[in-house]
């Protein structure tokens, strides 16, 4: 994943210091890099949506001074939100509790893997399935029982951009960099995280959400699917908005 995120920032760094992308992805203006040569890695099929089940709370840290002794560093999970209507809004969880353990297995690690040591204790368990919670609420100790439900997904439609597909055989410079560091899977794996979070239903208490929100734009679920497009898009959505102003001027009344 490192080395993934090296290499885009290397691209990022190489469009900010004068590479410039041509208006059009086929058609590169001389000196300069199009979109296809530099950034256009094919995509693959979206993944099929694994049921999960979830908890439904926005994960923080905390570092505690007096940790329990299975614990070797002393930061724990923190609860920064919960969401409406979830398993942990129905089990009475509350905003700054902080999570000890999940069935007896302590919640524990360094600041930066904690929160995602716990997501992946979570999705270990099985939907429907009873989870035991030791609780820290201010300066007491308590469980808590909380039946895990499936995470609420809908299929998020996407605007359509049918021309950025048509780029040439030849591999991209990111594309060529990533795979000659082994990476390409690791890319592949983000964007299916991102085709996984674009589907999330966000508001489960929502009546708003049972099927799509309408608030989330087709253009940005886009976006959110396909981050290294959003300059040629930003360009497209901008001679739309464009063209009718330049039209006028061409034919005055």
């Amino acid at each position: 994943m490192k080395k993934y995120c090296y290499s885009l920032f290397l691209s990022i760094c190489l469009c900010s210091c004068g590479v410039h992308f041509s208006l059009s992805p086929n058609e590169p203006r001389p000196g300069t890099f199009s979109y296809c040569e530099l950034l256009n890695v094919p995509s693959q099929p979206y993944p099929t949506l694994i049921p999960k089940p979830y908890l439904g709370i926005y994960l923080a840290s905390r570092k505690l001074e007096q940790s329990p002794p299975a614990c070797k560093e002393n930061y724990f999970v923190q609860v920064a939100g919960i969401i409406s209507g979830s398993p942990a809004a129905k089990s009475g969880l509350k905003d700054d509790d902080v999570i000890l353990s999940l069935n007896n297995n302590p919640v524990c690690g360094d600041a930066e893997h904690v929160a995602p040591l716990f997501k992946k204790m979570i999705e270990r368990e099985k939907i429907g399935s009873l989870a035991v919670l030791d609780i820290l609420r201010e300066d007491h100790t308590f469980s808590l029982s909380v039946i895990l439900e499936q995470q609420p997904t809908h299929e998020q439609k996407e605007a359509m951009h049918p021309e950025l597909g048509t780029c040439p055989t030849q591999t991209s410079l990111l594309e060529n960099s990533l795979d000659s560091q082994g990476a390409l899977p690791a890319l592949h794996a983000v964007y299916d995280g991102l085709y996984e979070r674009s589907n999330f239903v966000h508001n489960p208490g929502s009546a708003l959400e049972k099927k799509s929100h309408p608030l989330q734009l087709e253009e940005v679920t886009y976006l959110l699917r396909h981050p290294l497009e959003a300059g040629e898009v930003a360009k497209e959505l901008s001679r739309r908005i464009s063209e009718p102003f330049e039209n006028d001027n061409e034919n005055p009344a």
